[in-house]
């Protein structure tokens, strides 16, 4: 692609997010209903000028507070950074006064840090005048207290902070802000107490973050983003777990929220009875946790070009993308790569009729996947992002580069694209195998004017014909598994060449929210599915393949190196059946998690309750499902998520085809 059509394209992206971002705040007046909205913009992008009118005037009862000002609207002209758990650490083991002081330099960043750290410090004394002026006896006037002065030595005191912090961020117009390692970020304070007092405390914790669930939606209602990571390998190679694990744990099953939810670092090397808590939880169909595979994660990091201790101290993005923990600018949702639109490209190209082999075949595929990759890493230069002085405090690299994170500071500066329709295009190319190059039962000329030329009546005819042929991605077989990794070894070496302004990588993944979004736009592919019907999801099989052949299928796929940006494999289980066989399950776990699998979640659910749930929906107001990389009540989610979810649950137990 020539550098005038790149730059057209450009130009093209950067005007309709303008036209986005405009839409977006209106649509938060008018979803909010509010006519006294606080519109935001500082040229200056310091804290103080959003937290000065924050409304602190009235504080809610309870063990713990953060208070989000829902009237306030940032506005922002360059792109925001979000999608990334600020490293608590900072906050936890240090004072504002601490903080103040290693930040007393004449760097541009320290003066940046500092101003930071003394808006805070004002904005919780106006938090503390309230809760005087509520109630001189209020507890929690001690726990702001300490944040100025003393690190914290108590349960609440570390959570509260995180109360404040996460709120701050929020407040200033950051987006699906993760709360990282928080059994690690515990470790050592209050781990003598006891267990249920510990579980209750967690518990009016998760209940406190889960408010303001409509101000921290972002796409549908509950894709939040608040994900707390526990587990994981430590760079010795031991599996580090502690008393707050399966505390947290614990706490996430009694709440049965949508958000916050958890990831669960596993591997071979963890107790069983870890695995055990986590299957209880999922019993009680929240949607957590979602499994990942340190034993494939880190080694696939360090391949990218992960330090070896930051590849072991790995977090996540909102979902599932792995994001070097306080040392990064990792924005991992920035496109998505459709494999199912090069298929279509591939069959509307007249060089298809001249292919003589399915090799010929695969070659062009492969050349319209090069296109597709192109012009998504074409659209990656418009982004810009907005100076950003509080992920800069929290993020190591910028005060020794005295550069702000949104200028190239952070240690690593990688950036993310996800993927879709990875299943339908090995299904489809399959088939172009299968039928034209097998069979012969038709040719590439009759295919390419139907995807040309075709009538609703022959697209129909030829998606029912597609519909009734074996489905080939997700099952253990040599064939698909070849195909699949073949476009992954296509897809990384287009993205092993790309650097970014401030020279980092990029990497790509094989799960991404748009398998109905992008749907939209994705023509007709040769696997039933009609023009703009929902994509297959993440890792999965369309006819409901055995969740058992899933996971080997998902085991054999080669994600190193520019393909560790999150892949998840998505299935179904029956909620008796693991009730039932517990113990099987978790032996099923570990044999997956030796198998090799990189991620995993799974909805536990059955197609009767989700078909009751759309039918009788005041009934079932406690229904939470999975969706995308999170968690939502089932009657938040427009209709067209809801039948997807049914139709994989159907077919899941062997009721749809």
């Amino acid at each position: 692609m020539n550098k005038k059509v790149i730059r057209k394209k450009m130009v093209r992206f950067a005007l309709e997010r303008s036209s986005i971002l405009r839409q977006k705040y209106y649509d938060i007046f008018f979803r909010r209903g509010k006519s006294d909205v606080k519109l935001v913009y500082s040229k200056r992008n310091k804290i103080e000028d959003v937290l000065d009118v924050v409304e602190v005037s009235q504080i809610s009862e309870g063990r713990f507070f953060h208070v989000i000002d829902d009237k306030i609207v940032n506005f922002h002209v360059k792109d925001v950074i979000g999608n990334m758990p600020p490293n608590y650490e900072l906050v936890i083991h240090n004072s504002i006064q601490e903080l103040k002081r290693q930040n007393q330099g004449t760097k541009e960043i320290e003066k940046q840090n500092y101003e930071v750290l003394c808006a805070v410090e004002k904005h919780i004394d106006r938090i503390k005048a309230v809760l005087r002026e509520q109630n001189p006896e209020d507890k929690r006037i001690v726990l702001f207290e300490n944040m100025k002065d003393k690190p914290a030595t108590t349960l609440e005191d570390a959570l509260q902070r995180i109360l404040l912090w996460s709120s701050i961020f929020w407040q200033t117009g950051h987006k699906l802000v993760g709360l990282g390692r928080l059994d690690k970020l515990l470790s050592g304070i209050d781990e003598k107490r006891n267990a249920d007092e510990v579980v209750d405390i967690l518990l009016d914790f998760i209940n406190e973050l889960h408010q303001y669930y409509e101000y921290k939606s972002a796409q549908l209602l509950g894709d939040i983003g608040q994900i707390i990571i526990l587990g994981g390998l430590d760079n010795e190679n031991e599996y580090f777990c502690n008393s707050y694990t399966y505390r947290i744990i614990d706490a996430i099953k009694r709440a049965n929220v949508t958000d916050p939810k958890i990831l669960l670092r596993v591997s071979e090397k963890m107790p069983r009875d870890l695995l055990e808590k986590s299957v209880d939880c999922l019993v009680s169909a929240n949607g957590s946790p979602l499994f990942s595979n340190d034993d494939i994660v880190v080694k696939c990091l360090m391949e990218f070009g992960y330090d070896e201790d930051d590849a072991y101290n790995y977090v996540t993005s909102a979902c599932w993308e792995p994001v070097s923990y306080g040392n990064s600018l990792e924005q991992n949702n920035l496109d998505t790569i459709k494999y199912a639109n090069a298929f279509v490209e591939a069959m509307k190209d007249e060089a298809c009729t001249q292919c003589d082999s399915f090799e010929d075949f695969l070659q062009l595929y492969q050349k319209h996947l090069r296109n597709e990759i192109q012009d998504v890493l074409s659209g990656l230069e418009v982004f810009d992002w907005e100076n950003d002085p509080l992920y800069t405090l929290f993020t190591s690299g910028c005060k020794e580069s005295n550069l702000d994170i949104s200028k190239g500071g952070a240690k690593y500066n990688d950036y993310g694209v996800l993927s879709v329709g990875m299943g339908n295009a090995v299904n489809s190319i399959i088939n172009i195998k299968r039928k034209v190059f097998e069979e012969k039962s038709i040719n590439l000329a009759n295919l390419h004017n139907i995807w040309v030329n075709g009538g609703d009546d022959e697209i129909e005819q030829l998606s029912q014909d597609a519909k009734n042929m074996p489905k080939s991605f997700g099952h253990d077989e040599k064939e698909s598994i070849e195909i699949a990794n073949r476009l992954l070894e296509v897809t990384n070496s287009c993205l092993r060449k790309y650097r970014n302004r401030y020279d980092g990588k990029i990497k790509a993944g094989l799960s991404a929210p748009g398998y109905i979004i992008e749907s939209k736009s994705a023509g007709l592919t040769y696997d039933g599915r009609l023009p703009q019907q929902p994509l297959s999801v993440h890792i999965s099989g369309d006819d409901g393949v055995a969740y058992t052949e899933l996971i080997s299928f998902a085991s054999q796929l080669n994600y190193c190196g520019e393909g560790a940006n999150g892949n998840v494999a998505d299935y179904f289980v029956s909620p008796d059946f693991l009730k039932k066989n517990k113990e099987k399950f978790v032996d099923f776990l570990r044999l997956s998690i030796k198998q090799g699998f990189y991620q995993m979640q799974m909805n536990v659910m059955s197609s009767d309750t989700l078909i009751n749930a759309k039918k009788n929906p005041k009934e079932y107001g406690w229904l939470i499902v999975r969706v995308w990389g999170f968690s939502a009540y089932f009657n938040d989610l427009p209709v067209e998520y809801q039948d997807l979810l049914i139709e994989r649950a159907l077919r899941s137990e062997g009721k749809a085809s």
